[in-house]
This record gives structure tokens, sequence and C-alpha cells, in this order.
């Protein structure tokens, strides 16, 4: 959703446009970047798990980087398959973390992490609106 709202083209089927067998009910191994921080690696505090996919399209990388400073806040920060595919984006101009693998199905760490993770944020967004409306 985050690179739809965007207009960061997608590959429409990744079988057919890159060779990666179907993604349904697939556990792949994700790695975060090493080479620059970003709320990925830091809400896990590791760079590679395995993820559970769902998924035929993807963010189409190459373009995505060719053209980078269309969306300069923006950044891919891990990836499966060798690089072909982009497993999130993160924004730099908001909280905001879109994954393309599925925390909210595996039964590992990450679910926990990224989930306390967006519920810690929303708390404290909550609780800074309410200190500034009692001022």
């Amino acid at each position: 959703m985050m690179a739809v709202s965007q207009d960061i083209p997608l590959y429409i089927d990744i079988s057919e446009e890159i060779g990666i067998r179907d993604r349904r009910y697939v556990l792949d191994r994700v790695y975060v970047n090493e080479d620059e921080e970003s709320r990925l690696k830091s809400i896990l505090g590791y760079t590679h798990f395995l993820g559970y996919k769902q998924h035929h399209q993807g963010i189409r990388i190459d373009y995505f980087h060719k053209n980078q400073s269309r969306w300069p806040h923006l950044k891919i920060s891990s990836y499966s398959n060798g690089g072909k595919i982009a497993e999130s984006l993160e924004a730099s101009n908001r909280l905001a973390l879109g994954t393309q693998f599925h925390p909210e199905m595996d039964w590992w760490t990450e679910r926990l992490r990224i989930f306390t993770w967006l519920l810690e944020k929303g708390c404290e967004n909550k609780n800074k609106k309410l200190a500034k409306s009692n001022q």
C-alpha cells in the first residue's frame, strides 16, 4: 500500500516477470540491510529471519533505485530472494514501516517486536496529543 500510494511501480506477477515461484504460503529468508540504519533493524535487533509470504506482486526494485530522487523520504530496508524482492519499505519523514512479508502470521520474535513497536509508537503519539490538549 505504501508503494502504491507513492506511485512506485510494481511487478504485477513476480513469477512471470522475474521468474520467482509462487509466493503463497512460503517461508523465505529475509535480509535486513546491514549497511545503513533502519527502523526494522533497530526494532528486530538482527538482520535476517524467516518471513511468511503471501503475495505475487512487489516493488520494481530496479525502477525504485534508478528513480530514488522521486522518493527521497523512502528506502527499501529488507530483501529476499537474492535482493530481487523488497520485503520492507520505510519512510524517514513519518513513523511508517511497510512490510511485504506477513509478521501477523509469524510465530517468531518478528511478530512480537514489530507489533510492540507499533503499539508503543501509537501510545506515545496519543500521550503527546493528550499532554498538548491539557496545556
